[in-house]
């Protein structure tokens, strides 16, 4: 694997999380300052409405992409299995 695989390897794997962290750090930081800021619960509900309906999808995509490699793993194994018959 040259260095340059390795740093394109290296982003892919932290890219995701990273993204995944700072969103939810942003997340907690609105809420917070609209929680402060708000003089009724309507506002304050829309923003942990959109907040949740947020993290459901970048959770929910991850779970499918997951779901879809295993499937693609178990479809390779089954492959090799029949071809050593």
């Amino acid at each position: 694997m040259t260095n340059s695989e390795r740093l394109a390897w290296f982003i892919g794997e932290t890219a995701r999380p990273v993204a995944i962290i700072a969103s939810s750090v942003s997340a907690s930081v609105a809420s917070v300052i609209i929680a402060t800021k708000v003089e009724n619960g309507n506002d304050g509900a829309i923003l942990i409405a959109a907040v949740f309906a947020g993290a459901a999808t970048f959770y929910g995509f991850k779970a499918v992409e997951t779901w879809k490699a295993k499937q693609a793993d178990s479809d390779v194994e089954v492959a090799r299995v029949e071809a050593k018959k």
